[in-house]
């Protein structure tokens, strides 16, 4: 987890590290689906 934090981090991607969260506690799909349409 250590390693996917830094890599996140270095990369500015905070969206990306909530959406993970969000997606893990929630565990929908839907919310990746979402973020991929608005990419």
């Amino acid at each position: 987890m250590g390693i996917y934090l830094n890599v996140f981090m270095e990369k500015n991607s905070l969206l990306f590290l909530k959406t993970i969260l969000f997606t893990s506690e929630l565990k929908l799909p839907k919310i990746v689906a979402i973020i991929l349409c608005v990419r």
